[in-house]
Order: structure tokens, then C-alpha cells, then sequence
């Protein structure tokens, strides 16, 4: 059985491509197929896992156009568009051309009025047109949706079986909800009354912060009776923030203790320029970073830790054990065995498939960015 999720909120800055790509990294980890759907031409999560937007020539855009247009071309351009970043988690990026796919949705809407033609086709609904030849091959299918483009986004739910609304702790995020959910209740009406809400994930929540408090409580209150509300809100961490960036995911961590995440080494990254022309493998000290980065996330989560900086200190006893290649996926556990002060050690060790990769102990010290 598949299950299609669309991550959705009309604000920004509240972790939805950091939430999307997350849950799809969790999910692979459980052996689930995954396919990634980049819904906004801004391109974040297409970049997250790695790739530059601007550099992909098959993206979703040509997915829409074609079951707008050339319905007969669309299983020609599927295999095109899929980039396979292993063998459980898969993307369909975008770019800015999804732009334009999105202006010609509305055309198409206009024309039909927002009602089926004769074929039964309508603009709310290419891209659930897009998804059915895709669902025999995947358990999940994850999409994360933009702001601008709201065509964009109710093609998502109209295609989803639920979605997830993560919200930032901040009292203004939380005023996004009704607006998401006013969208939801139409698209139920009209176009996919099998639509649940999954919940609402508060994210970006920080323990000690009366305000993050606060809004917990309130959106418990005001939503709890009618919505699920997840028990445990995504904490604050500048670590997991910049995880993205790198083309990381956290997938758990216990702060101060422990910290596993992932690593999806795609053949876009910069370093197989150079390292080797011909051969490409990961360098070991960037599998060394990957590792001190998921540690920096078990310590810098700690209460009193917020905000501080986490600086290597040194490495020991690092041995490498197996090549690193495009496609692989890294899964780095990093446990703090020893802290005195400001200065810790973590155990760390990089898996692909099940075979070890990497080990090391990794020294840090963790300073004050304003001393």
C-alpha cells in the first residue's frame, strides 16, 4: 500500500523542506521505497539533496506540461525526471520553470472554469494525473510544497492521501493555520474528499522560551480538539538548520547523548570534480565533517548549549574502512562518551548498507560565538 504526503503551510520559514526531507531520509531508513517531489519553483529541497536547480533540464515542470498538453508524452519524460539518489530514496526536483508550469494550470483552470471537461480532466487535479503511474513503484511519496503558486499547492492535496502542517513555535507562524486549513476544507469539497490531516508538527520549538511555550499550549488548545497535534515538537538546533545545506537529515538524537543522521552522496557534489576524474569518491575528511556535524546536534541541543558554537578540537584513531561513491547513503552515529567543560569527545561511525565506512573519535570544543 502507498501513501502520498504533502507537507503544506502558506508561510514561510517554518521547516517544510527541512520537515519533507527528513521524514523521507526516516522513512528510507526503514526500507521504504521514497520518491521526493519538489512542488515550489523556488527549488530548497532540490538543492538540500544536493543538486542546483538551476542545472536540472527535467523537473516537474516538464511532468505538468506534458499532462497538460501532451498526455501521451508523460511516461517518456517520468524515467527522465526521477533523480535516483540510491535505492530507496529518488527526487523529481524543480526550478524556476515550475513557474510557468503553474501559469499554464491556470489557463486551464480558467477555460474549465475549475470544473472537469469532458474528459475529465482539470487543472487541480495534473498532478494526481502525474502520481497514478508512479505509485506501484514507491511506499511513500513526500511532497513539499511552496508559498507563491496555490495551484501549485492544491494540486499537491488534491494527489495526497493526508498532509502535515508544520508550524514554527512563533505566535505570528501559528496565524498561517487557518489559512492552510481553509484550503484543505476545498479540496476536500472539490477534489479529494479522502484527504486527512495528518496533524500539525510544531517545529523550531525551543524549551526554554516562554513564547515557544506558549504557543504550544495555544495551538493545543484552540486545534487539539478537532486536529492532531504531534506530541513531540522538532527542537531549535543551528545544526539541524544547516544539515540541509549539506545535503544531511537528522533522523533522531538524544541531546547531550547521542545523534544518528543521514547523508545522501549524489553525484552533483563538487568534490567528485576533482577527487577522482574518472573514479569518484566521497574524501574522507568531509565523511569526518559529516560525523562531527550529526555529534555537534546531540550537544548544542542541550539547554545550556544554545547558541554556542561547536569547533573540532582533534581526531583520533580515524580509519577508513570502505569507499564512499555516488548514490551511496551514509548513516552516521555519533555518541558523547566523554564531556569535561567545554570540551567533549564523541564515538562516531559511518555506515553504508550495513557495512562500516568509517570510525573515529572526534574532539570538539564548544565556545561562545560572542566571547
Amino acid at each position: 500500500m502507498n501513501t502520498i504526503i504533502s507537507i503544506t503551510n502558506q508561510k514561510g520559514g517554518v521547516g517544510k523542506t527541512t520537515t519533507a526531507l527528513n521524514l523521507a531520509s526516516a522513512l528510507a531508513g526503514e526500507n521504504k521505497r521514497v520518491l521526493l517531489i519538489d512542488n515550489d519553483p523556488q527549488g530548497n529541497l532540490t538543492a538540500s539533496m544536493g543538486y542546483t536547480p538551476a542545472e536540472q533540464k527535467h523537473t516537474l515542470a516538464n511532468l505538468l506540461l506534458a499532462a497538460i498538453d501532451y498526455t501521451e508524452d508523460l511516461e517518456l519524460h517520468l524515467p527522465r525526471c526521477i533523480l535516483h539518489t540510491d535505492g530507496k530514496l529518488d527526487l523529481i526536483p524543480a526550478n524556476r520553470r515550475l513557474s510557468d508550469a503553474a501559469a499554464r494550470l491556470q489557463v486551464m483552470q480558467i477555460s474549465q472554469c475549475s470544473v472537469a471537461n469532458e474528459s475529465g480532466r482539470c487543472a487541480e487535479k495534473m498532478l494526481a494525473q502525474v502520481l497514478e503511474a508512479l505509485l506501484d513503484a514507491y511506499d511513500y511519496i513526500i511532497i513539499d510544497c511552496g508559498l507563491k503558486q496555490e495551484l501549485l499547492t492544491v494540486n499537491a492535496l488534491s494527489a495526497s492521501d493526508y498532509c502535515i502542517i508544520p508550524v514554527q513555535s512563533h505566535f505570528l507562524a501559528s496565524e498561517g493555520i487557518p489559512d492552510v486549513l481553509d484550503m484543505v476544507r476545498s479540496v476536500q469539497k472539490h477534489f479529494n474528499p479522502d484527504l486527512k490531516i495528518a496533524g500539525i508538527l510544531l517545529t523550531m520549538y525551543q524549551s526554554r522560551p516562554q513564547l515557544c511555550k506558549s504557543v504550544q499550549q495555544s495551538v493545543r488548545e484552540i486545534y487539539g480538539d478537532d486536529l492532531h497535534v504531534f506530541d513531540r515538537p522538532i527542537e531549535y538546533t543551528i545544526r539541524i538548520a544547516e544539515c540541509p545545506m549539506a545535503g544531511m537529515s537528522i533522523l533522531d538524537y538524544e541531546p547531550g547523548q547521542w545523534a544518528i543522521g543521514r547523508k545522501c552522496v549524489s553525484r552533483n557534489e563538487e568534490f567528485f570534480c576533482g577527487h577522482f576524474p574518472g573514479q569518484p569518491v566521497m574524501p574522507g575528511v568531509l565523511i569526518l565533517e559529516a560525523l562531527a556535524q550529526t555529534g555537534a546536534v546531540a550537544a548544542l541541543s542541550l539547554p545550556e548549549n544554545k547558541g554556542k558554537l561547536a569547533l573540532f578540537g582533534g581526531i583520533k584513531n580515524a580509519r577508513f574502512r570502505k569507499q564512499v561513491t555516488p548514490g551511496d547513503v551514509l548513516t552516521l552515529h555519533c555518541e558523547l562518551v566523554e564531556q569535561h567543560g567545554p570540551v567533549g569527545v564523541g564515538k562516531a561511525s559511518a555506515w553504508v548498507d550495513g557495512k562500516c565506512a568509517a570510525t573515529a573519535e572526534l574532539t570538539f570544543v564548544l565556545t561562545d560565538p560572542n566571547a
